[in-house]
């Protein structure tokens, strides 16, 4: 008998709806004149864009297991690590793994510019020989090449003067 009931309110709901369709009558579609919303995007310095470009470049080069939260790979530092890094923890790979992304994308960058900062006559084969040496199984003449093409310079360019740092 309940599904009865529901036939008969199926029926009704449809009448209804039918009726009050006949009587709606149809309006012109209006359209209120809107200003073009414009996107400004938040004013940075030109040397945090080319210098997180570049960032952006190694992390998508490197490739690195998200487990770690170390974007940038850095291998496991035995000497220790400043407290607001949190507690380190060394993977079985060697590479050290952080308590959350951000604080590995903050030791990395940070990593990266002090390379930079100290060493400012290096261009992209000196850094990459640091940052990924050959002893590590990495070609570094090719991460090197990669880098500088990516950021639309040679690859003997002064690293410091391309960032803009």
């Amino acid at each position: 008998m309940n599904w009865l009931l529901k036939i008969i309110t199926a029926i009704e709901n449809w009448a209804l709806d039918r009726k009050l369709g006949a009587m709606i009558v149809p309006m012109e579609p209006q359209t209120t004149p809107q200003p073009e919303a414009q996107y400004v995007p938040p004013a940075q310095p030109a040397s945090v864009n080319r210098f997180l470009q570049f960032c952006g470049f190694i992390k998508t080069y490197e490739g690195a297991n998200p487990a770690n939260n170390n974007p940038y790979d850095f291998r496991y530092y035995f000497g220790g690590y400043l407290p607001k890094y949190g507690i380190v923890k060394e993977s079985t790979g060697g590479f050290a793994m952080f308590e959350s992304l951000q604080i590995g994308e903050e030791y990395g960058q940070t990593c990266i510019r002090e390379m930079i900062l100290n060493h400012p006559e290096w261009n992209f084969y000196d850094f990459f020989n640091r940052f990924a040496p050959p002893s590590d199984n990495n070609n570094t003449s090719a991460y090197a090449e990669a880098g500088a093409k990516y950021m639309g310079v040679e690859v003997t360019s002064n690293l410091k003067q391309t960032l803009e740092l």
